[in-house]
């Protein structure tokens, strides 16, 4: 599939659905939702009487790529969480959205990217995005990033990396000691943003990092830059561009062809270490 024919696509749906980078979709008014119950969000559950969603080749606007398979992850309270698989391989990336694009459909685009170098992909929908069905007391955000990355594991994932755009790179920093995470990307993501605060995760950041940010989110660039002698990694990267927010990191708006980050970003979930 050519990036070019995605992003023009996703340009598209941008115009049509009024895309504002991270402005929480619906009813949502936290990016976390709301508390998590008192019993384990990551207990299995019974099969529920939820709607089962739509192929993602049908729901998404923009392209689709071949082999994608569709997975519902079950978290407590009934909670069925919409994924898409992508690509083999014992290296898995899982990416986490922005809060435009319908979910898991915005990152598409560089699943497909990853997938092709080798890289195994899961997407995923937040809770109040997307297909995932939550009901009314959804777990939180890093709950729900643990719940997949455990089912990845038990599918027999060497590594998991959590990759993540604006809203989703916050939640990549929020959920790593959760998840145990072996390394995270985080593309834009709000130093603050709800409950989730980059000073308050800083210490909880043992493994590799890159962190990806441009001079129009200078506030949360700056917020970030000077965490990161708070975080314990040996390995860290912070990279600094002079224009884009989350997606438009990895690629150029003018051309619409894939940038040297999609690389190096690819190389590090596929390496660091």
């Amino acid at each position: 599939m050519s990036k070019l024919t995605y992003l023009l696509a996703l340009v598209v749906v941008a115009g049509v659905t009024g895309l504002t980078g991270c402005v929480p979709a619906g009813s949502q008014s936290t990016p976390t939702g709301s508390p998590a119950s008192t019993s384990s969000p990551l207990a299995s559950e019974p099969e529920s009487k939820a709607a089962t969603p739509q192929p993602i080749s049908t729901y998404c606007s923009v392209p689709v790529p071949d082999g994608i398979v569709q997975k519902q992850i079950r978290a407590g309270g009934g909670v069925r969480l919409n994924t898409g698989w992508l690509g083999t391989g014992g290296t898995v990336a899982v990416l986490l959205h922005q809060t435009d694009g319908d979910g898991l459909c915005g990152f598409l685009f560089y699943g497909e990217y990853l997938a092709a170098h080798g890289v195994h992909v899961v997407l995923m929908d937040f809770c109040d995005y997307g297909q995932s069905d939550c009901g009314n007391a959804p777990p939180q955000l890093p709950a729900q990033v643990e719940a997949v990355t455990r089912a990845v594991r038990d599918q027999g994932a060497k590594r998991v990396v959590l990759v993540g755009a604006s809203l989703g790179g916050s939640v990549a920093v929020a959920a790593a000691k959760r998840t145990k995470a072996d390394a995270i990307v985080d593309l834009s993501g709000p130093a603050d943003f709800g409950s989730l605060s980059i000073t308050d995760k800083a210490p909880s950041i043992t493994m590799p990092a890159l962190f990806a940010f441009s001079n129009t989110d200078r506030s949360d660039l700056d917020q970030v830059r000077q965490n990161l002698k708070r975080m314990p990694s040996k390995n860290k990267i912070f990279l600094s561009y002079s224009a884009g927010h989350g997606y438009e990191l990895l690629h150029d708006q003018n051309t619409g062809e894939l940038g040297p980050l999609a690389d190096r970003v690819q190389r590090f979930v596929a390496e660091a270490s």
